[in-house]
């Protein structure tokens, strides 16, 4: 009795053992299937995440360009108010902005999945180009032009969609080459520039 005793519980012990094993087994299988589907579905996401970001920022960048292109030629009236002597160079200045924008606006589909670049061009562009008449003007007309250098910022912050890099790349780019044109043909002095309107350009950028 006692031998057939044993025998049941072992044989229990033995039924529930593999039952336990095969609970654990399914289980197991069952947490490989989910994370191996989990690890499939993941590039998708980030992939959508990124195509709408992209197919977003386009938009918003084509028209950026399309108002700066026409902006930019519109504001060179007010060179001619501000400070006509130099109104000839300002003109063809933006005039070449102007040009390089519209390549761009007609080769979009070439920068639909870097749509930064859209905006890059023309950002950089009328960045330079402000900071030219930046470096030929004096004065009074020095610290006009300093707000159409601080809106320019002030707009890019507001509507372009782009990562930090971007934004250090133009704040780089027009600083090194500010200096190099007011060192070239600014007969300000350092403490008058920052005074005037410099400081505050450079703390917007």
């Amino acid at each position: 009795v006692c031998i057939e005793k044993r025998n049941e519980n072992f044989l229990t012990s033995l039924i529930s053992n593999r039952c336990k094993f095969k609970i654990y087994s399914q289980r197991l299988k069952f947490k490989e299937s989910l994370i191996k589907n989990m690890a499939k579905a993941t590039p998708v996401v980030i992939n959508n995440w990124q195509s709408e970001f992209n197919a977003t920022a386009f938009k918003y960048h084509l028209l950026i360009a399309r108002v700066g292109l026409l902006l930019n030629l519109f504001f060179g009236i007010g060179d001619y108010f501000n400070s006509p002597a130099h109104f000839t160079t300002c003109i063809i200045f933006r005039i070449i902005v102007s040009f390089l924008t519209l390549l761009v606006v007609l080769f979009k589909n070439k920068f639909v999945n870097r749509p930064e670049i859209i905006v890059l061009i023309p950002f950089i562009g009328i960045a330079l180009e402000n900071a030219y008449i930046y470096s030929i003007l004096d004065g009074a007309e020095f610290q006009k032009h300093t707000l159409a250098f601080i809106a320019l910022f002030i707009a890019a912050g507001m509507f372009i969609l782009w990562k930090l890099i971007y934004s250090l790349i133009v704040v780089v780019v027009t600083f090194t080459a500010s200096v190099i044109l007011f060192w070239m043909n600014s007969h300000m002095l350092l403490n008058e520039i920052l005074i005037n309107g410099g400081l505050l350009t450079f703390s917007v950028a």
